[in-house]
């Protein structure tokens, strides 16, 4: 191959180089970023990076809802950064592409290799890694763009042309873009409280909250008139924390009012079980199918997320539970599903872990 082969070959590759590190991939990096922080939600970090905030909650004097919020912003302002330094700092784009593509797909690669194996691929396909908004692809699509960009952005190095002026213009264009970006991800205020709309044609004539409760096929006894009705406003975000809610009534925590309708009259007299559940969960109805499919040890009431799409619901497995539902329209950050034991109205023991017999007995005893 001669001189003129090498150079022109030398300068392809070098174009799309620098076509990949510094335009897609800051484009790729920049589009999840706006996605996350237009909808604020803290459940699109993905699984792995959730339960490492969750993990480190309150350590550095933020805890719950503050918590993720502020971790979430802190992502989106490094990715920012990241996307400032890839399109003004020729010489330091390659890096910073290969670090946040390296970063995504192990990520990914946690989330989607332990889901693949203990649900399915089915289960991979379905929803979304978050990476792109709540409505976005499913974790596998995004890990192959992402795997396809970290290939050909180490294969292909960017041109770069060494000039100590260019370089300083650029490290303070950098500079100022991402402290603009993070000022722009920590200042973009947190979702407002919502207002339901009211139902223009209710039953009893009069107006009533837009409630879209799942369908109680038999309501064992009539509503609690004493339970606390529903806010007129609601939080954009509910996290509940279970954990505290033991030694104490369940009727006194927050997310009690937004259960509907009301839990039957007898839900503070005797030994109860409540489970909140997603109609879309495996594991959810593998635990009511393997302890509340048959005759009940306790009343049992099972409240459903409304966060699913109706056309991946599962059948209902317990035909004696009490069914109810969480108000539709604020966004629930918990995982599901967990148990409670409920004891003359109080909360005396509680199950995250469903694959864990002992934590499952330990409630339905």
């Amino acid at each position: 191959m001669n001189t003129s082969e090498n150079v022109y070959n030398a300068r392809w590759k070098g174009t799309l180089g620098t076509l990949v590190c510094r335009m897609l991939v800051p484009l790729w990096v920049l589009t999840g970023a706006l996605f996350k922080l237009s909808e604020r939600d803290p459940r699109l970090l993905p699984q792995p990076i959730f339960d490492l905030v969750r993990a480190t909650d309150g350590i550095v004097g933020l805890s719950g809802l503050d918590w993720l919020d502020t971790a979430l912003r802190f992502f989106v302002s490094i990715e920012f950064i990241l996307v400032a330094v890839m399109i003004f700092v020729p010489s330091l784009a390659r890096r910073a592409a290969v670090f946040i593509l390296g970063i995504f797909v192990i990520t990914l690669l946690v989330l989607i290799v332990p889901l693949w194996f203990n649900e399915g691929f089915d289960k991979v396909l379905k929803g979304s890694c978050g990476c792109f908004g709540s409505s976005g692809p499913n974790p596998l699509v995004v890990l192959l763009c992402d795997a396809a960009l970290l290939t050909l952005t180490v294969c292909f190095k960017p041109r770069v042309t060494f000039n100590a002026a260019g370089m300083r213009r650029g490290a303070l264009f950098a500079a100022t873009a991402g402290g603009l970006g993070t000022a722009f991800a920590f200042l973009v205020p947190m979702r407002g409280e919502i207002v339901l709309p009211q139902d223009p044609t209710p039953a009893n004539g009069g107006s009533a909250p837009l409630i879209k409760p799942v369908e109680v096929v038999e309501v064992i006894t009539p509503g609690l008139k004493s339970w606390p009705t529903p806010p007129a406003t609601f939080q954009s975000f509910y996290l509940p924390e279970f954990e505290q809610w033991i030694g104490k009534r369940l009727d006194e925590q927050p997310e009690a009012a937004l259960i509907v309708p009301a839990p039957p009259s007898d839900i503070n007299t005797g030994i109860w079980n409540v489970l909140f559940y997603r109609e879309d969960c495996d594991h959810c109805h593998e635990l009511m199918a393997n302890y509340m499919s048959g005759a009940l040890r306790h009343s049992t009431m099972c409240i459903a997320i409304p966060d699913t799409d109706p056309a991946l619901n599962l059948e209902m497995p317990c035909k004696e539970c009490a069914l109810r539902v969480m108000i539709k329209g604020p966004t629930y950050v918990l995982t599901t599903p967990v148990l409670l034991r409920i004891e003359n109205g109080v909360v005396t023991r509680i199950c995250l872990d469903p694959e864990d017999p002992t934590q499952v007995e330990g409630c339905i005893e």
